[in-house]
């Protein structure tokens, strides 16, 4: 009999594995993605350019995988010192990419404040910010990484010296919407010489490629929040948002339908280095 019994048993446990459990998450209208930059980047000839880059999307569902970029947009930059206006215009190889037209000459003062504006759907998206200094990366190294459980894993260590007499704040750019913010003690590290050593799976062409971007303080928080929010996706931090991440960009027509994303403006400092298996270091 208690055999009999543990046979009928066991197709029920076998059956009520196979429940299917819907969940019910909460959805929202999508929300307009707004990442834009404006950078005063440092060459090797010892110049500038100037470049500015809004990469523009809507939120997606939390299990969608496809991007919805924002291919219809009208963006400017304006300097409100001189209230000359550029205009931001979408690329030709589209994913809601937006540059600025070469022929504007665009010229990033120090001392002014620059306003994005975005219009779409009738709706106004505004920011102002003014230009956060950086300085120069002095060494990116491959240091050998002892991992047992990941051999394939690499080192870079990251040497810069902090301008000094500032409070300074700065972000790290490893390419791939890959932002990280730098944990900087200006109180102990005023104007001293701070390494940092980041840990990485993968890298573009065997090559590394960093870039020191200067930052404020809200900025940086915003970025540290993101990453740690989306989990640390090499998607970026906008591949999917199940959250309200409110950045400072403001939605003038509706203050409390805020757009997700930041408007930062950089002054940045790049070094790169060929990456080798971690055997031969």
């Amino acid at each position: 009999m208690k055999n009999a019994l543990l046979l009928l048993l066991i197709p029920i446990l076998y059956l009520s594995c196979e429940d299917v459990i819907n969940i019910d998450l909460p959805s929202s209208p999508p929300r307009l993605v707004i990442n834009a930059g404006l950078e005063r980047i440092f060459n090797n000839d010892g110049n500038f350019t100037d470049e500015a880059t809004v990469r523009l999307s809507l939120s997606i569902p939390f299990f969608s995988t496809e991007p919805n970029y924002v291919e219809n947009a009208t963006v400017t930059i304006t300097n409100l010192t001189t209230n000359q206006i550029f205009n931001i215009q979408n690329t030709s190889f589209g994913r809601g990419t937006y540059k600025n037209n070469t022929e504007d000459n665009l010229s990033i003062d120090p001392n002014a404040e620059y306003k994005l504006t975005v219009v779409y759907n009738n709706i106004t998206y505004e920011s102002i910010e003014k230009l956060n200094v950086s300085t120069p990366i002095d060494q990116v190294k491959q240091v050998k990484r002892n991992n047992n459980f990941d051999e394939d894993e690499f080192a870079i260590e990251i040497k810069y010296t902090d301008v000094p007499n500032m409070d300074n704040f700065y972000v790290f750019d490893f390419g791939w919407g890959n932002l990280q913010s730098i944990n900087h003690e200006d109180f102990f590290e005023d104007g001293k010489q701070t390494p940092t050593t980041q840990f990485f799976d993968e890298v573009k062409n065997g090559i590394f490629r960093a870039r020191l971007l200067g930052s404020d303080e809200r900025f940086n928080n915003y970025i540290d929040a993101i990453i740690e929010l989306s989990g640390e996706s090499n998607n970026g931090p906008f591949s999917t948002v199940p959250f309200k991440a409110k950045g400072n960009i403001i939605n003038t027509n509706n203050p409390k339908n805020f757009p997700f994303g930041y408007f930062h403006v950089n002054e940045v400092y790049t070094q790169e280095i060929s990456i080798v298996p971690n055997s031969d270091l």
